[in-house]
């Protein structure tokens, strides 16, 4: 449908340039002719014609057709009013063409055909340069902000079609589910409110094909090649402890020292990132990450923890970097 926003700009138009103020703006189907420049409606116009009657296509907006009773404005072409826009926007014929992937020929014949429709001279032409008369001036700040208004229209009307609907399947490990992937469903849903997500939220590989999942939230590097991968983000993982732990039991300078303070590993992954040099006994082993935090609040000891997943404590001094370096 037609918005009143865009009733508005026409009638903006039509009084102000052409002082016609008895005027009905309506959505009908036609057929366009790019060859011949003609109109053919689908169906018979009922509307009465007043003084005019305004015809917007806004399935591709290209063309706007207005028939005055009185015959002075009989076919205004949309096209050429966006033609005529662009050659005076970018200065010459030859990017206005290239702008709008056309040959340059055409667009020459567009300006000289809306200048006959007019009866005026929009653009002065010269073999060096090409300029907007005092008139071609005006009327190009006259309709510059009423095509920009139409344009937004149609992008309204284009958007709501193809407003984005159904489902979305979702798999994602526990820690990754509970932080960002939380973060990101709420972000999604205000943005786009009638698509349902469904949620497989697991720490095991899951088949996306025989899962029918859309989207598998992982950490580190894709195993199968015939998956698309789109990093998300970089995790770095660090050695945390409580405050109030450290106070009581000191500061380890050196990962040699960890040997002497209570240790919490992650899957015992520590092995492989340092190589065995990290000689350290762990009281305790876990692949939750939730866990391993909530033990370190708890001032039970050293663990390593994604930087991200611990951001907030850090800022609030509970918890404490180590080797920083």
């Amino acid at each position: 449908m037609v918005t009143l926003e865009t009733s508005q700009l026409f009638k903006s138009l039509l009084k102000d340039q052409y002082g016609i103020t008895n005027f009905k703006i309506e959505l009908i189907d036609f057929d366009f002719n790019e060859v011949t420049d003609t109109v053919t409606l689908k169906k018979p116009n009922e509307v009465y014609m007043t003084d005019m009657l305004v015809i917007l296509n806004l399935n591709n907006g290209k063309v706007v057709n207005i028939n005055s009773d009185n015959g002075i404005y009989n076919k205004i072409n949309y096209n050429l009013l966006i033609t005529f826009y662009n050659v005076i926007q970018t200065g010459s014929f030859t990017k206005a063409a290239k702008a709008l992937k056309q040959p340059k020929s055409r667009v020459s014949r567009a300006i000289s055909r809306l200048e006959n429709e007019l009866g005026v001279e929009l653009i002065r032409r010269t073999t060096r340069i090409n300029s907007a008369t005092s008139i071609g001036k005006k009327f190009f700040q006259n309709i510059s902000p009423l095509l920009k208004g139409i344009d937004e229209e149609l992008i309204k009307v284009s958007n709501y079609q193809k407003e984005i609907a159904g489902t979305i399947r979702i798999t994602a490990p526990h820690d990754i589910a509970q932080t960002l992937v939380a973060k990101i469903i709420s972000n999604f849903n205000n943005k786009y409110p009638n698509i349902e997500i469904q949620s497989i939220i697991t720490n095991d590989i899951l088949d996306l094909t025989k899962e029918n999942i859309d989207i598998a939230f992982r950490a580190g590097k894709l195993q199968d090649s015939n998956l698309i991968q789109k990093k998300l983000m970089h995790a770095n993982f660090i050695f945390v402890a409580s405050k109030n732990y450290l106070e009581k039991y000191g500061y380890p300078s050196k990962l040699t020292h960890l040997i002497k303070f209570k240790y919490l590993s992650f899957k015992n992954m520590e092995k492989s990132w340092f190589k065995n040099k990290l000689n350290v006994k762990p009281f305790f082993q876990s692949d939750n990450i939730p866990m391993l935090l909530n033990m370190v609040r708890y001032a039970e000891g050293i663990t390593i923890l994604p930087d991200y997943f611990c951001k907030d404590y850090l800022e609030t001094g509970e918890l404490i970097r180590l080797f920083s370096n």
